[in-house]
């Protein structure tokens, strides 16, 4: 375990080693993949959350600017237990801050798929392939591509349609501790509406509506995130033949309702900061091509999509405890995620009385290219001067991949309908899965 000891008389730290790493298997110490090097928590490189709090804490009370409050509350985390020590600069550094990034993920991610899946619905209608939605007879069975192309609607060169969708989505999931944040799971759901026209059996255009409502509850007592907002997004595609070409941009508006548990020795420091103000953009373009085999429907892609988001400064009131333990963020900006995004789907239509069901499976990697971790900066209110407390967030993974599995079957009247189920592969600390189900009406 490692014991903090610090001498004060030529103003430089002194940290004795004896081993402790919350949350980290002893056989990674020298990995590599936590350190650099085998070397005490406090010198860590890269730099972490817990170790930067320590020191910029301890230069404040070096250096005398801390007040007689905060002075007592480092003097109690001295006397705590090594495992308590860490615990207790963790708690004092901003876990919400610490997973701002996370969010910005999280938040893009159902309202992108919402749109992926009404895109690949509107395709399959236009061009007759199977490959997102398998077209039907009034009796129920399959309308074969000759038809389509020869007589049917969908093969007329001025082929125009208005349709509307909506879909529903959950996810739940949770991510682990680490030396930056304390690990927290995550529930939500988010609704997403939306239209759009397609003209010339080639071209579409459309508008969603998206309204995420998400709670992260960390494991620290009295700590949660709650979030809300609106996300607007446009798209079109462009499909010929086998081949197409999409493109969507979008724009979310989020609050999001903050609260931190500080437990010190006993002591419990409750600290909110309300109706904090987070943008996220996101931009991605990609293409793809259809073919079958038989009648299984198989659909090759790729996507570059790039997002980013900005958070609003905000300054912590105390809603009990000690006041001085309370933080000023400053505005986070830019922080952003640029993914290349490569994958598949596999379905296979079967005709019944009731409409053509399809089971589907879509896999896809992610590749991330800013893969850094960044810093957030923040103060503390016990600190007479102006002492940064940087907030280190995870380094992303920058592998990882995606599975869903599901159904979706088109009825009479041009109602169409799907469900499934995802999950998340191979990230390092985050495991997840979503619910989500969606309608599709065409006119």
């Amino acid at each position: 375990m490692i014991k903090l000891r610090k001498s004060y008389s030529s103003g430089f730290l002194i940290v004795l080693p004896m081993m402790y790493i919350p949350t980290i298997e002893a056989n990674d110490l020298c990995s590599g993949k936590i350190f650099s090097e085998c070397s005490t928590l406090f010198t860590l490189q890269p730099r972490t959350t817990v170790g930067e709090t320590f020191k910029s804490l301890n230069n404040i009370r070096d250096s005398g600017q801390a007040s007689p409050e905060l002075l007592q509350t480092l003097e109690d985390i001295d006397d705590l237990s090594p495992e308590d020590q860490v615990d207790a600069y963790l708690a004092i550094a901003s876990d919400e801050s610490g997973q701002l990034s996370d969010n910005v993920t999280k938040l893009n991610k159902s309202n992108s798929a919402a749109v992926s899946a009404r895109i690949g619905a509107v395709r399959g209608l236009a061009t007759g392939e199977t490959s997102s939605v398998a077209m039907m007879n009034r009796d129920g069975s399959l309308i074969n591509e000759y038809v389509i192309h020869q007589g049917g609607s969908a093969g007329d060169d001025d082929f125009t349609r208005f349709g509307v969708y909506g879909r529903f989505d959950y996810d739940n999931g949770d991510v682990d501790a680490t030396l930056n944040q304390a690990g927290y799971d995550f529930d939500g759901y988010g609704i997403t509406v939306g239209g759009d026209y397609t003209f010339n059996k080639s071209y579409l255009v459309g508008l969603s509506l998206g309204f995420p409502f998400y709670e992260n509850d960390f494991d620290t007592e009295n700590t949660k995130t709650d979030i809300d907002g609106v996300i607007v997004t446009g798209y079109f595609s462009y499909f010929v033949d086998a081949w197409y070409i999409d493109g969507v941009i979008s724009y979310s508006a989020l609050e999001l309702d903050m609260q931190r548990g500080i437990n010190i020795a006993g002591d419990t420091t409750i600290v909110k900061a309300d109706n904090v103000g987070s943008d996220i953009t996101s931009v991605s373009v990609g293409g793809g091509y259809l073919f079958n085999y038989n009648l299984w429907a198989l659909n090759a892609e790729g996507m570059l999509q790039y997002t980013t988001s900005t958070t609003d400064g905000y300054k912590e009131e105390v809603v009990k405890g000690n006041d001085d333990l309370a933080l000023t963020v400053d505005k986070v900006d830019d922080l952003s995620s640029t993914q290349l995004i490569v994958g598949g789907t596999a379905s296979y239509p079967f005709s019944s009385t009731v409409g053509v069901i399809q089971p589907y499976f879509r896999g896809y990697m992610h590749y991330e290219f800013e893969d850094d971790s960044n810093t957030i900066v923040t103060r503390i209110a016990g600190d007479t001067g102006s002492t940064i407390l940087p907030v280190l967030t995870d380094e992303p993974d920058s592998f990882y991949g995606t599975a869903h599995i599901g159904v979706s079957g088109i009825f009479m009247n041009n109602l169409r309908g799907y469900g499934e189920v995802g999950t998340l592969l191979g990230l390092d600390n985050t495991s997840a899965y979503s619910i989500s189900v969606g309608v599709n009406l065409d006119f």
